[in-house]
């Protein structure tokens, strides 16, 4: 139950930062709107790399089978279309 407390504590750790990072690139792209390509790109790579890393470690683990249990979790319980406000990005 410790490893739980330590993961759940580390990941609200994580979600924070993230929170700040986002704000700080939609607060960039509102001052400068030719850099949105550039935190498209900076984003992409970074959702990329987590999901990269964590497909590979649950392959070195022996445990495969929580990635499709995520992603059922996550299409389950998230409505895809609502992840981002994408009119809103497009000005509608």
């Amino acid at each position: 139950m410790e490893d739980n407390k330590s993961v759940k504590e580390a990941l609200e750790n994580a979600t924070e930062e993230i929170k700040k990072a986002i704000q700080l690139s939609l607060e960039d792209i509102k001052g400068d709107s030719k850099k949105e390509q550039e935190y498209i790109d900076l984003w992409a790579k970074y959702v990329t790399t987590i999901g990269g890393y964590f497909t590979s470690e649950a392959d070195r683990t022996g445990n495969q089978q929580i990635i499709k249990n995520i992603k059922k979790s996550v299409m389950k319980n998230t409505n895809i279309l609502n992840i981002l406000p994408i009119p809103k990005l497009w000005g509608n």
